[in-house]
């Protein structure tokens, strides 16, 4: 497979990617096109846009034990929570109305290994 990007500039400085090995790891799980379409694990924010709080449900993980970050776009957390703490294993609240107006990424591992990114819209 053989990868050329050219640039719409006078710049000479066209770009090709050559020999780019795919391994398949035994046990691994594909984060192919048809996993990320599936009724399989997910997580779901709600409100998003928030501004008091939002809902981070992961009812669909099989994962007894959850743990969510915010971070912001600089990756700095910003909040954490685990199912330790809260009053839910598969859902939590998250107080955002301290949160400076912007985006950030929810992060929720579970502890079989399951990890998943969301996009958060925190308005004012």
């Amino acid at each position: 497979v053989r990868f050329v990007g050219k640039t719409t500039t006078s710049f000479t400085s066209d770009m090709a990617v050559d020999d780019i090995s795919i391994n398949v790891l035994k046990g691994v799980k594909s984060a192919g096109v048809e996993n990320l379409l599936s009724e399989e694990a997910h997580i779901t924010l709600y409100p998003n846009p928030a501004r008091d709080y939002t809902i981070v449900d992961a009812s669909t993980l099989d994962s007894d034990e959850i743990e969510v970050s915010i971070l912001d776009m600089l990756g700095q957390q910003v909040y954490t929570v685990s199912s330790e703490d809260a009053e839910s294993v598969h859902q939590f609240r998250i107080p955002t109305g301290t949160f400076a107006t912007g985006t950030y990424m929810v992060v929720v591992k579970g502890n079989n290994g399951e990890m998943f990114n969301e996009k958060l819209i925190v308005r004012e």
